[in-house]
């Protein structure tokens, strides 16, 4: 039931000719991360997945993992308008797929959703390109590891009221990259245009 709903969300189950009849842990390819983050906003928790299949970077990278312990089958009561927290995380995840279908822009196909602009243009969970960029040693690995710990470091140290000052740093901080990134191409070809003229 729960494969069929992730499938009917548009979404693959990861692995799947290889997952165990009766497992009761899912997993999903999620491109770009967007349902994770809508169905986190919803208070339902998962664990990330990239780098799904670093031999054939085409295909999409980035999912999500749910454990299904019986503590899912829970009657959530009013909060759940009578239904089981499996039900109701069904729900969401259909909810949360037609949202992300609507709101699909013609930018963001532009670009691959394994990309950090494919990521931010799609409103997807940003955390995961950075998490790829550590597996192959070289500049994005040390880029990667400065931004996390320095992210992490301030979550943790600033207490309460920084993270109520800055409710996506790690947002905040992505577009400034690529806004940085940008900037340096437009540089370069204005330096370009201005060598080629003389």
């Amino acid at each position: 039931r729960v494969e069929a709903a992730v499938e009917a969300a548009g979404l693959a189950v990861v692995h799947r000719s290889h997952r165990a009849a009766g497992s009761s842990v899912i997993s999903a390819e999620d491109p770009a991360g967007v349902l994770m983050r809508k169905l986190k906003r919803r208070g339902h928790s998962f664990a990330s997945l990239f780098n799904l299949y670093p031999s054939d970077p085409a295909r999409c990278q980035y999912g999500w993992s749910l454990s299904l312990t019986p503590y899912a089958l829970r009657d959530l009561g009013g909060a759940g308008g009578g239904a089981t927290a499996l039900e109701v995380f069904l729900r969401d995840l259909g909810r949360a797929a037609a949202e992300a279908r609507a709101a699909d822009s013609r930018l963001a196909t532009l670009f691959s959703a394994n990309s950090l602009p494919g990521i931010l243009l799609r409103g997807g969970t940003e955390e995961l390109y950075l998490f790829t960029l550590l597996w192959r040693p070289g500049l994005g690995r040390a880029a990667a590891s400065l931004v996390l710990r320095r992210l992490f470091t301030g979550l943790l140290d600033a207490g309460v009221v920084r993270s109520r000052k800055r409710a996506d740093p790690l947002r905040e901080l992505a577009w400034l990259a690529v806004c940085g990134v940008l900037l340096a191409l437009a540089l370069a070809l204005a330096v370009s245009a201005l060598l080629s003229s003389s």
